[in-house]
């Protein structure tokens, strides 16, 4: 089975798209499946959290990533805390963070686990 990474980003904005761009063509690369989930600048924080709750629970995808900035009609921290700290990618949710800080994980031990390496 192939790791697989999800991308979710809020709105169209060009600067992101080079960001998610550039995302995609590593992942490729890696021969790592890549899905990208967009939403309109007017998605609800429920709605998002709704697409992080399912790739959570989803055997294809082994990491998430929220593009940040959001709009600011979406509560941002709620997001970040809604992504399963083993798919976090970015090390934004509060327990990942927490983990770095106290160096409970190297940062190559980190990137692989995130992609389905042992």
């Amino acid at each position: 089975m192939r790791a697989g990474l999800a991308v979710i980003r809020v709105g169209n904005q060009m600067e992101m798209e080079r960001y998610v761009y550039a995302k995609r063509q590593l992942a490729f690369s890696l021969g790592i499946d890549f899905k990208e989930y967009t939403f309109s600048d007017s998605a609800t924080t429920a709605e998002i959290q709704q697409c992080i709750t399912d790739l959570n629970h989803s055997k294809e995808v082994n990491g998430i990533i929220v593009q940040l900035p959001l709009p600011k009609s979406v509560n941002t921290q709620s997001i970040l805390k809604t992504i399963s700290p083993e798919k976090d990618v970015d090390g934004c949710h509060p327990l990942t963070q927490g983990q770095l800080l106290a160096s409970h994980y190297g940062n190559v031990d980190i990137f692989f686990f995130f992609f389905g390496e042992e």
